[in-house]
């Protein structure tokens, strides 16, 4: 039970109910007559609100701070809203840890946490930026000489035409023909094995090879990349368009060519197909170039091969600089136009001891290749 209180201790001392009311009271008569009734309630609340001050209640400092809450929660919310989609954006290259000055360049551990869920569109995101081609823009190509002894992988200018060799291949595949060479979309360097009708991994450092597994179909000699991560190829023991798989190495049928091809090649062009990307096909009995669309396999011929005889094919059109590149049984490097089916020396020679029958240009930096 609370006793009576007279006076209580405010921040600012000591306050007296007992003076203050008969402060008021005596205020409230005027030279001995009561005042009116208004002036006497709005005295009233005067003491109200002085006394409410005085308790700390609903004093302006706090009504600030509590505005001050409310607003923080209320910016909280939007930031984290900014910061998502912020985070989103860095995500696709997140950050060991903060920079030397102390900051995150991918927006910190809440960008890690909000990368879980927007695992699905960076997975999407990541795709695209894998089968992209790098800014470095690596001008060469390169070709497996398999008639040297050791094979050996060059590295081919396209200002020269001239091969250097790289590597050479190791022991037990040094005399295989690979008759096919291309690099992914993620810059992995792929063969197809004509002896063994298998896709093999090739390191272009260091030659090392790594067999990935059987193509269950006959001899592949135009191996290609595709729109994405993937590998097509050109089936000439059936004059079939397959999709390889890079995992197994199995080719699976696309579609029927429509045309009888002997020695080949094949190379993709995000181009083709008013920009879906198809495939350009060279047949080296006839040097006559096609148009292959990737849906349903069927080769459309286009221009014949002048300035030079075809027969082994290499052909490759270049990433970085949109031109068509060929090979053939002299070894030279040639630029042919697909709108004319001109082709024009680039150089004296490749460097290779017999036929070249494989070009692969890089749509990623290798680090071990001078550009």
């Amino acid at each position: 039970m609370m006793g009576s209180m007279s006076a209580f201790r405010s921040p600012g001392g000591w306050f007296s109910f007992t003076g203050f009311g008969d402060a008021i009271l005596r205020g409230s008569l005027h030279h001995g007559r009561r005042e009116p009734l208004m002036h006497h309630t709005c005295r009233w609340i005067a003491v109200v609100a002085l006394l409410s001050t005085a308790l700390g209640c609903g004093s302006s400092e706090d009504a600030t701070a509590g505005n001050a809450k409310q607003d923080a929660a209320s910016d909280t919310a939007g930031d984290q809203t900014a910061d998502a989609t912020e985070d989103t954006e860095h995500d696709s290259t997140p950050s060991d840890g903060p920079g030397p000055d102390g900051s995150w360049p991918d927006g910190g551990p809440d960008a890690q946490e909000d990368g879980a869920q927007d695992a699905p569109a960076d997975a999407s995101q990541d795709v695209a930026q894998e089968s992209a081609p790098d800014a470095g823009a690596p001008m060469y190509l390169v070709s497996i000489d398999h008639q040297a002894s050791p094979s050996r992988l060059l590295e081919v200018s396209l200002a020269t035409g001239m091969g250097t060799v790289v590597c050479n291949l190791p022991a037990g595949v040094d005399a295989v023909n690979y008759h096919s060479t291309t690099f992914s979309r993620e810059g992995k360097l792929y063969a197809s094995n004509y002896e063994n009708a298998t896709l093999d991994l090739i390191d272009p450092c260091t030659c090392e090879v790594t067999v990935i597994g059987p193509t269950g179909v006959g001899a592949i000699p135009g191996i290609t990349a595709n729109k994405t991560l993937g590998l097509y190829g050109i089936d000439t023991t059936n004059d079939h368009l397959v999709d390889v798989s890079v995992f197994t190495g199995a080719a699976t049928v696309i579609g029927s060519l429509g045309a009888d091809f002997t020695t080949a090649g094949a190379t993709w062009s995000d181009a083709l197909e008013a920009g879906s990307g198809g495939l350009f096909g060279l047949n080296g009995a006839t040097s006559q170039l096609y148009e292959i669309d990737a849906t349903t396999g069927l080769a459309t011929a286009t221009q014949t091969v002048t300035g030079v005889t075809i027969g082994s094919v290499g052909i490759e059109l270049h990433p970085f600089d949109g031109n068509l590149y060929v090979c053939t049984n002299d070894a030279i490097l040639y630029k042919v136009d697909p709108g004319t089916g001109v082709a024009v020396a680039v150089g004296a020679g490749m460097g290779h001891v017999g036929p070249c029958n494989n070009l692969a240009a890089p749509w990623k930096v290798v680090a071990c290749l001078a550009d």
